[in-house]
């Protein structure tokens, strides 16, 4: 994120409280990842929850500079129609989900592991 965008962020997130809390979130993905990113080794562990991190993080930035695209009027979209629409993440273990395919019984089952956010 560039400084510019940065301090306007900052200068909005007292008006637009999902703002503020996208704005927390980024920055604690940010610690998170760069903590991830020092490591000299990855495990596979580790591997997936850096990309899951990057993802959420891409995410969040990309709400917050629809949110800021719409305070500066540069949206097709309205600032209410903005502020009311959410992103959802689903996560599944790629076995789980070959389960999922191959096992029609169990379907039930393995639905129950999908990890679901909702932001």
């Amino acid at each position: 994120m560039e400084k510019r965008e940065e301090a306007e962020i900052l200068s909005l997130v007292d008006q637009v409280p999902e703002l503020r809390s996208l704005f927390a979130e980024h920055q604690d993905l940010k610690k998170k990842l760069d903590k991830l990113n020092h490591k000299h080794y990855l495990t596979p562990d580790e591997e997936l929850e850096r990309k899951r991190i990057q993802k959420l993080k891409l995410a969040g930035k990309d709400r917050m500079m629809a949110i800021l695209a719409a305070h500066r009027g540069e949206s097709p979209l309205g600032p209410s129609e903005i502020i009311n629409s959410s992103t959802l993440v689903l996560r599944i273990k790629g076995s789980d989900l070959a389960l999922y395919d191959a096992d029609r019984t169990r379907k039930a089952e393995i639905r129950q592991r999908v990890e679901a956010r909702e932001f």
